[in-house]
């Protein structure tokens, strides 16, 4: 059920992303990476450890930040997310 809210929750990211105006490059690579790693911890299924995975969702809590000026819509979906993947000890 988890994995499912974080995949609907990408694709909200994706359709919110396509109705921004002028999305910079930056933003636009950073969401990718920031995709990528999700669904490689989504395959590997890792242990609940201070990891690359735990600095996943700072790291989704930072981006919110960043770009909540600029993007508003984007804030919203990122903290989501951040909490969905702590809670699953992600």
């Amino acid at each position: 059920m988890a994995k499912q809210n974080v995949r609907r929750l990408l694709e909200e990211l994706h359709a919110s992303l396509s109705k921004t105006e002028n999305p910079d490059a930056e933003l636009r690579a950073l969401l990718k990476q920031l995709e990528d790693d999700i669904h490689q911890l989504l395959i590997n299924n890792p242990e609940n450890t201070a990891s690359p995975a735990s600095m996943l969702t700072e790291q989704l809590r930072a981006l919110g930040t960043r770009f909540a000026n600029d993007h508003p819509q984007l804030d919203p979906i990122l903290r989501e997310l951040a909490d969905t993947l702590g809670k699953m000890g992600i």
